[in-house]
């Protein structure tokens, strides 16, 4: 005889982990880890308010679990990428739009990244630190060497995150200022702004190829004068 926790599959094909997963998703998008209730939840997966309390006893670990699958699914998409094509350029576009992806469709990441960040920062390194996020600084070097770049890929790395996370953190507070509060003003802003940062980084490895050029050459030229 099978127990609750060994999920029965619904007709649309998920278990009913996967439903509470992707209702929590939703409402956490709509009202924010605060504002998200329980029952909320319960009602939105189409399931009774104890079976919720069954495979999660509370927001915190159900949100816990979706942060978690999250970045599961989201890391090692971002592993391949730094082995996805020789052309360093479609490398970085690839990145980018990986990211703004991955946020875009969990918007309610970026703030509880951040309040994690300050309430349980060991928590959120332990995370990172499975998944092997340390890496990506020393892949993305190889590929700096590989394309004859110079730099710390670190400064790149933290645009990139920077630039995607704190559009979706600050949005409450952009809504009202820039967006007229309209979703799909928002959404328009968020798709173009991919390009923009994609456009943005490669100028920043191109201004750096040519300052470090430019910096070579002065030298060269102020040894000359000095013998």
């Amino acid at each position: 005889m099978e127990t609750m926790k060994e999920q029965q599959t619904a007709n649309d094909g998920l278990t009913t982990e996967e439903k509470i997963l992707a209702a929590a998703g939703k409402v956490f998008t709509r009202k924010g880890m605060a504002g998200a209730r329980m029952q909320d939840i319960a009602n939105e997966a189409g399931i009774n308010k104890a079976l919720l309390h069954y495979y999660f006893r509370s927001k915190e670990k159900l949100f816990d679990a979706i942060f978690e699958k999250t970045f599961q699914q989201f890391v090692p998409l971002m592993h391949l990428e730094f082995d996805s094509t020789d052309d360093f350029r479609q490398m970085l576009r690839n990145m980018v739009r990986l990211y703004v992806m991955m946020v875009k469709k969990s918007p309610y990441l970026p703030s509880f990244l951040l309040n994690e960040m300050h309430q349980n920062p060991d928590k959120i390194q332990h995370l990172l630190l499975k998944m092997k996020v340390s890496e990506f600084p020393k892949r993305l070097q190889i590929r700096f060497s590989e394309a004859g770049i110079t730099g710390d890929p670190r400064q790149l790395l933290l645009t990139l995150i920077s630039g995607v996370i704190f559009p979706f953190a600050a949005k409450p507070l952009l809504m009202p200022l820039f967006f007229e509060n309209n979703e799909k003003i928002f959404d328009r802003f968020i798709t173009d702004r991919s390009v923009f940062l994609e456009d943005l980084m490669l100028r920043m490895l191109v201004n750096r190829e040519d300052d470090d050029a430019k910096l070579d050459s002065d030298n060269s030229n102020f040894n000359t004068n000095a013998l």
